[in-house]
């Protein structure tokens, strides 16, 4: 036996030898394949921890979005408290309020119609008063002298004369009516100023918190309705001031030769 090294050599035979460099030859192949294994395995290890970077990245947006989401979910519940809390309870005042107010709502709308049809029927007939009074002046009325005038102009002067009569009865009836319009008038806006604080309180509410609400148009209505009363005074003056106009217009009277010859018994003015 011949001692080299760390190993104790002994003779072998060449069988031995050729089996021991396969083995070696097996060895470095498995080697080589052990090695292309674990570059597979790494190159793995490295396609997952990119996929993990990925996964981590998308995992980092998706709880941003969920955090956004949170945030956003609390300022609705917040508005949620807010408006759905407020909304029906002032629709609850209003629905309330329009229960005593309607028929002081209804009552109004009519005055408003019956003072402006009164308001045009009082211009009308200023209108024909004028009308009347500048023909009656125009034809000389006052001055008839019989045998003189012709008898066309005589007999338009009488129906001038008898329609004036009859105007002044007329406009007896419609200051009559404006009398107590006034009255029904006054009495109806008092009661719907004792109620404006009211109605502008719910007008300022619904329109800050609940502008989508339908209450919010009745309360805008009713306020209009409020400001169509008020506006109303200056026709109620306007009527008043035109029966005064024609309380001072006089016709002077026709000659008496006029009346004894038609015996129409005109009233003198």
């Amino acid at each position: 036996m011949v001692t080299s090294g760390f190993f104790a050599v002994r003779g072998v035979s060449a069988q031995q030898c050729e089996d021991m460099k396969r083995d070696q030859e097996i060895r470095r192949a498995r080697l080589l394949d052990v090695e292309k294994e674990i570059g597979l395995i790494e190159s793995q290890l490295r396609d997952i921890e990119k996929k993990k970077m990925e996964l981590e990245e998308w995992q980092n947006r998706k709880a941003r979005e969920r955090d956004e989401i949170k945030a956003s979910l609390s300022t609705l519940q917040a508005r949620i408290d807010a408006e759905c809390s407020v909304c029906p309870t002032l629709e609850r005042q209003v629905e309330a309020f329009q229960r005593q107010y309607s028929f002081l709502d209804q009552k109004a709308q009519d005055l408003i119609r019956r003072i402006r049809e009164l308001a045009e029927e009082a211009r009308r007939l200023d209108a024909e008063t004028d009308a009347l009074s500048a023909e009656y002046e125009r034809l000389r009325c006052p001055n008839l002298v019989a045998g003189k005038t012709e008898q066309a102009t005589i007999d338009r002067c009488t129906q001038i004369f008898s329609r004036w009569n009859a105007l002044e009865k007329a406009i007896d009836a419609l200051e009559n009516r404006l009398r107590s319009l006034r009255a029904e008038y006054i009495s109806t806006r008092n009661q719907m100023m004792q109620r404006r604080q009211e109605l502008d309180r719910l007008h300022a509410e619904l329109e800050k918190n609940c502008r989508q609400s339908p209450r919010l148009v009745e309360v805008r209505n009713a306020i209009d309705r409020q400001r169509e009363i008020d506006a109303l005074q200056e026709q109620v003056d306007a009527t008043e001031k035109g029966i005064a106009r024609f309380r001072g217009l006089k016709l002077r009277p026709m000659p008496r030769l006029i009346e004894r010859k038609e015996k129409k018994g005109l009233k003198e003015r």
